[in-house]
């Protein structure tokens, strides 16, 4: 008999088949399992991203809400006189550009939430720190969104916002926009008018009392409680013939 099988581990102490090595199926159950160590850190190097995400996506619903509560409480408190309205409201019913400084969009969103025109589009900086903004424009019921401006796809969204002229929407706009400087006419809103053959109708805001922030547009935002104006300038139809004094007629008009 071999000396060999004397040592109870050594292979010729037992049958083959029931052999055993402790050692060798532990090592090997290690290399094909995945670690708990290991399963632990990829699940903490997945969570900052999660969290990223939800934060984002909570982060700009929740300025979109404050942003629509800053526009309903600028309808319900404060006194508002309207100048020229009915000639405005005929004219929403084909189509037309509403045309406004920069510095009145918060005041004319609010007027928006409560007063929606039919067939409304709205165009907005495709920017990401603009995302609240979109959102918020959905909210308040605007039919299309879209995004360009100067340098960022914005000949596609001027193709697009003549399209939807021609088919009747309402749009607004700021000749002034995106960047300014502020109050200083750009022929863009003269040129869509002359392409789509929609009127401009501009917007003139009068306030009584309020504050500015600190862009470089001002934004104006009424104080809760004051009392401002909307006026409703003429409608202006824009041909080659006409171009030069539409923008003399759209400076004066919007104030």
């Amino acid at each position: 008999m071999n000396h060999l099988s004397n040592y109870p581990h050594s292979p010729l102490s037992f049958p083959f088949e029931q052999q055993s090595f402790p050692k060798f199926k532990s090592s090997q159950k290690e290399d094909s399992a995945p670690s708990p160590t290991l399963k632990t850190e990829e699940t903490t190097a997945r969570k900052p991203f999660r969290f990223r995400a939800a934060l984002y996506y909570y982060g700009h619903h929740f300025f979109a809400f404050c942003l629509l509560a800053l526009l309903k409480t600028i309808y319900w408190t404060c006194r508002i006189e309207y100048k020229g309205e009915d000639q405005a409201e005929s004219e929403a019913q084909q189509g037309a550009l509403y045309a406004l400084w920069h510095e009145n969009w918060v005041t004319y969103f609010g007027l928006f939430s409560h007063q929606r025109q039919p067939k409304s589009a709205v165009m907005l900086h495709p920017a990401r720190y603009m995302k609240p903004s979109h959102t918020l424009m959905r909210w308040l019921g605007y039919d299309e969104l879209i995004l360009g401006s100067t340098g960022n796809s914005g000949k596609e969204a001027f193709i697009k916002l003549s399209k939807l002229l021609k088919e009747g929407y309402n749009i607004p706009i700021s000749p002034d926009g995106p960047l300014g400087p502020a109050k200083v006419l750009k022929k863009g809103a003269l040129r869509l008018s002359l392409l789509s053959g929609k009127p401009i109708i501009p917007i003139q805001f009068r306030y009584k009392s309020y504050f500015r922030t600190g862009d470089w547009d001002k934004k104006i935002i009424p104080f809760p409680f004051s009392k401002f104006e909307v006026i409703y300038g003429k409608p202006i139809f824009v041909t080659e013939a006409t171009l030069e004094q539409s923008e003399l007629d759209l400076t004066r008009d919007l104030g």
